[in-house]
């Protein structure tokens, strides 16, 4: 990858089963010793977002590649990082007699109308960006990449806005309307919504005092009037004592 966008290089591994970006934008930081040969990466890695297959690189892992002695067991082009690791089947097969084998075994002896190998292009497995820049949350962004003697140009479309939880910054009051709002934890951009009043209860509660109050006084016993029964009451039980008294008298 130190040799992308410097012009045409042999020591540019055209990989299988890879699928990876070149940023040419990042200077290389590569640290080669006084014979050219590899030793590590000094600063931010241009190659970015590996796949293997269909899964994203995994560091941690062990994995199994095939190559040329030149590569693997002589450190060709700089590539020493191979030079130490356990070697599974040597001495396979040359890389001609394999190629030859691949095309007559595997395609037929021939490459065919909808073959992949058509497209002069590849698969675009491997990009190598010459220019590029982010999308922003409303804003699109594109990558600028090689192709054959050329470049094209895709579109990144923007991210949108990635929101945070909604926060009171005005309490909402009987008399007024309250205010929240909640900001991009990307770009900062904020939006701001009206909290609806709280409702007055406070009529409605002196109306409902005063109705229990007046229910309450109609429940309240009538003394005068219950007097007044009363006085009817002893002054007819009287009436009937005397006339009981008389007709006794004169019966005598």
């Amino acid at each position: 990858a130190q040799m992308a966008g410097e012009g045409e290089s042999g020591g540019f591994l055209q990989v299988s089963g890879l699928i990876y970006e070149i940023d040419t934008k990042i200077p290389t930081s590569v640290v080669q010793d006084e014979k050219g040969l590899f030793v590590n990466v000094s600063g931010e890695y241009r190659v970015k977002n590996v796949m293997v297959g269909d899964q994203p690189l995994d560091l941690k892992k062990t994995y199994k590649l095939a190559s040329h002695n030149y590569l693997l067991k002589n450190g060709g082009d700089g590539y020493t990082m191979f030079m130490d690791n356990k070697i599974l089947l040597d001495e396979f097969k040359l890389d001609y007699d394999a190629l030859i084998s691949y095309f007559v075994d595997t395609l037929g002896g021939k490459v065919s109308a909808d073959s992949q190998y058509l497209n002069v292009y590849g698969q675009g497995r491997i990009k190598v960006i010459v220019n590029s820049e982010k999308p922003t949350c409303i804003d699109n962004g594109f990558i600028e990449r090689v192709q054959g003697t050329g470049t094209i140009i895709e579109t990144v479309l923007a991210t949108g806005h990635n929101y945070g939880e909604w926060v009171v910054t005005k309490e909402a009051t009987i008399t007024e309307e309250g205010v929240m709002h909640r900001a991009c934890e990307d770009c900062g951009h904020e939006e701001t919504k009206s909290v609806a009043k709280l409702l007055d209860n406070s009529d409605s509660s002196s109306d409902s005092d005063n109705n229990t109050d007046s229910k309450d006084i109609d429940k309240l016993p009538n003394t005068g009037a219950n007097f007044e029964i009363i006085g009817i009451v002893i002054i007819a039980v009287l009436g009937i004592v005397i006339a009981h008294l008389k007709r006794k008298e004169n019966k005598k």
